[in-house]
């Protein structure tokens, strides 16, 4: 940033965001720059996983912490996942609380997703900090 202010930027940028999410699934990420999860679960070459698994849990574990369930609950979330491919409907999950799992795709069997806007509306706000475009 320093030798940028002395000497200035010439077709670079000193802070960029990746807006694919290719980059992110080779790494096996949760989500890609500023972009929510795609879903919760998700369909692989080799067949049906459940999103993140080794990380779900902790997702799981969060909700529960707030909405004051214990861990037989939690378990059952997970297991309600695995078996419809949607947290809706799931056993001792809030209502109130479904917006925090959102993802940008709609669960096959579910009625839930980000607003298209809400996309938007996150980049703009973390475009100010970035000198590349998003």
């Amino acid at each position: 940033m320093e030798l940028g202010e002395q000497f200035g930027y010439r077709n670079a940028q000193a802070t960029v965001l990746a807006p694919t999410g290719t980059i992110g699934f080779m790494m096996d990420c949760d989500t890609t720059g500023v972009e929510p999860d795609i879903a919760l679960v998700k369909l692989q070459e080799a067949g049906r996983r459940r999103a993140d698994e080794d990380r779900q849990p902790d997702r799981a574990d969060g909700a529960a912490r707030s909405s004051a369930t214990r861990r037989p609950q939690v378990d059952a979330i997970i297991d309600y996942i695995d078996t419809n491919e949607t947290i809706e409907g799931a056993p001792a999950l809030k209502e109130s609380h479904l917006p925090v799992f959102d993802c940008a795709f709609k669960a096959a069997k579910g009625q839930r997703s980000i607003h298209y806007m809400g996309h938007i509306k996150m980049m703009g706000a973390t475009q100010p900090f970035i000198s590349g475009a998003i």
